[in-house]
């Protein structure tokens, strides 16, 4: 069953792989949901599209909840493209092997413009809210609204990547385990700009 939908204007439809499914566990009020996701090949897929392309000096917002029950090995939260040819994506948020939020960014497809690192791990098994925004040529990296990372002099057109927009893996593995919720990706505004609450 398709129990995923895109709240955007743009109406994709999306795709669950694996054995992704809904739960009513969530960071929200009664009546929200999350994806769950057992570490072995779940994901959702959003189909590429032209619009999703983030060209020179634009402002974007990518951003999600989440609640990771494994501490270990790198996972992939959401990520535009990234896979074997070439091997990096036109943006993604990923956990390291130790846990620490990373914002991945490319504008060549052929190395990483920009890896904004939070240095202190997240905690698993509770929810942490994560966003990274570019306002302008700064791209910051938020962990539970707190500004956990910034780079600077980020203005270049992000790499056309022609691959989907993927939620809970990348193209070449890198499988979350736990819960995703509210994942959302905004073109052309930096909807944070300053420590927030989130909402």
């Amino acid at each position: 069953p398709n129990f995923i939908a895109d709240a955007s204007t743009n109406n994709f439809l999306l795709t669950n792989f694996g054995e992704t499914k809904p739960s009513n566990f969530n960071p929200h009020t009664p009546g929200y949901y999350s994806a769950y996701f057992d570490g072995s090949g779940d994901f959702l897929d959003v189909p590429h599209s032209t619009n999703q392309w983030i060209g020179l000096n634009q402002d974007f917002t990518i951003e999600c909840w989440f609640y990771a029950t494994v501490g270990t090995g790198e996972r992939t939260l959401i990520a535009k493209g990234y896979q074997g040819s070439p091997n990096y994506a036109e943006f993604g948020i990923v956990l390291n092997g130790s846990s620490q939020l990373l914002g991945l960014v490319s504008a060549s497809g052929g190395s990483w413009l920009a890896t904004p690192t939070d240095p202190v791990a997240i905690i698993i098994n509770t929810w942490n809210h994560v966003a990274m925004v570019r306002s302008g040529t700064t791209i910051t990296l938020y962990k539970n609204g707190v500004v956990a990372a910034t780079s600077t002099g980020v203005g270049a057109a992000l790499y056309n990547h022609t691959g989907t927009i993927r939620i809970g893996q990348h193209s070449s593995g890198s499988n979350f385990s736990g819960y995703i919720s509210n994942a959302r990706v905004v073109i052309g505004t930096a909807v944070y700009t300053s420590a927030f609450t989130p909402s």
